[in-house]
């Protein structure tokens, strides 16, 4: 990886458990959170990926780390005012700069399910803030990821931890996303999205005739192609830089394998 060459290792963990890959992020990290990229400050958006991580692994020695990691995003991060996780408190840019939904939305999961009740004060209030981020389409849109899906999917899980609360958005999510499936069983005709779509919807339940369709057609493609993952524009000297980011195969096919779990 060329950018992000420390938090989208947590994805690409999450694909396939490699001790190789546990060692080098427990190795790069900044006290116990991690960065975009080195050189980077710490974000909650990125380092709740290494965290997922280290918890889907499942090795105890990281536990320690994982609860600190935990309570420090959101002691640091949680804004009472908005009831939202803060992304970044300084940046490159102003907008990079205040609440974040795809934070937000992958911190209540973590947060949800490492103890619901120690976390449930907050949660209830992240958990609003989620239900007011939802477009018509019934999807969330990120102001990072060039995916929809991978933002709805983030949103959609945070939602689950309240699902009766919940359940008349979680619908408008499911119907978000299933209209976005193909005669052939893709979504948008996309490895990176047809992963994102069943890892959804596996999350709720929902859908198995479409979940196997689609995985049929994932098996079927042989080769991982480059696909739009990130953009953002930095103001370096009052002029702005648009950077357009794609993954060249590695984090299209973390995604697949989890997808294919």
């Amino acid at each position: 990886m060329e950018e992000a060459d420390i938090s989208f290792y947590g994805i690409v963990l999450l694909g396939k458990k490699d001790p190789n890959i546990r060692e080098y992020l427990l190795s790069n990290r900044s006290g116990e959170l991690w960065e975009y990229q080195k050189g980077y400050s710490y974000s909650p958006v990125d380092a709740s990926w290494v965290v997922e991580a280290l918890i889907n692994y499942g090795n105890s020695r990281d536990n320690e780390l994982i609860k600190s990691s935990l309570d420090l995003m959101t002691k640091y991060g949680f804004e009472k005012q908005t009831g939202a996780i803060i992304g970044m408190s300084t940046g490159f840019t102003p907008y990079f700069i205040g609440t974040d939904l795809d934070a937000t939305s992958h911190l209540s999961y973590l947060l949800g399910n490492y103890d619901k009740n120690k976390f449930k004060a907050i949660l209830e209030q992240t958990n609003k803030y989620i239900l007011n981020q939802q477009s018509s389409s019934g999807l969330w849109t990120s102001k990072w990821y060039a995916s929809t899906l991978l933002s709805s999917f983030l949103s959609l899980r945070a939602l689950m931890l309240f699902p009766n609360e919940n359940q008349k958005n979680i619908g408008k999510a499911i119907d978000g996303i299933t209209n976005l499936q193909a005669p052939n069983g893709s979504f948008l005709n996309s490895v990176l999205e047809t992963s994102l779509a069943i890892l959804a919807l596996k999350h709720v339940k929902c859908c198995e005739d479409k979940v196997q369709k689609a995985k049929n057609w994932l098996k079927q493609q042989k080769n991982i192609p480059m696909s739009p993952f990130l953009f953002y524009w930095l103001e370096i000297e009052g002029q702005k830089k648009f950077f357009d980011c794609w993954d060249k195969g590695k984090i299209t096919e973390a995604f697949r394998d989890w997808a294919l779990k």
